[in-house]
């Protein structure tokens, strides 16, 4: 198993970046949905470039306002962000056009399965072999805020978002499926 991620311009076929933070195989991707993409455009500046630097005044304003702006054309999108899952138990956030990585999320004692953005935006969450679900929080910088230990008895394999109400699916290989009200 590789431990790149690459990133295709599918118009002529060739890679535009090859994304090499990972030191273990990757697992799972999943693109920024228009809500994350707000949140993490904290981590770019002017010109869309990928910075260490991060207002987080300017962020929750953002936040408060997103709402108004859900259908402004002027606003993200999504897909500007890709996550990446890897078995070295970490999380990496890369900027797509750049291909900088954002920040690395790191605190699983085993495997990650599984990462996705909750439908808010705020918040990443994680599914990994150490039977647990970690929920990290852009506002303070990719920190984890919670963390259920044993959400199953054995390795969180799945994990997804309904898209219309506040409700998370984990799947395990203990032949369960466990919904979790988010609210």
């Amino acid at each position: 198993m590789d431990r790149t991620v690459r990133l295709w311009d599918l118009s002529t076929g060739k890679i535009v970046h090859e994304l090499r933070e990972h030191t273990h195989p990757v697992v799972d991707l999943e693109f920024s949905n228009a809500n994350a993409d707000r949140y993490l455009s904290f981590f770019t500046d002017e010109k869309n470039e990928a910075t260490s630097e991060f207002d987080i005044d300017a962020a929750v304003q953002q936040a408060i306002s997103a709402a108004a702006t859900s259908g402004d054309p002027n606003q993200p999108q999504g897909g500007q962000f890709l996550l990446s899952a890897s078995r070295d138990k970490t999380v990496c956030v890369w900027h797509v056009r750049t291909g900088k990585l954002i920040m690395q999320l790191t605190g699983h004692e085993n495997w990650i399965n599984r990462a996705t953005f909750h439908p808010s935006g705020r918040y990443i969450i994680t599914a990994a072999d150490d039977f647990s679900i970690r929920v990290w929080d852009l506002l303070k910088r990719g920190r984890c805020i919670l963390t259920i230990e044993n959400a199953h008895d054995q390795f969180v394999s799945a994990l997804d978002f309904n898209p219309l109400t506040p409700i998370l699916a984990t799947g395990s290989v203990d032949h369960t499926i466990r919904i979790w009200d988010c609210v």
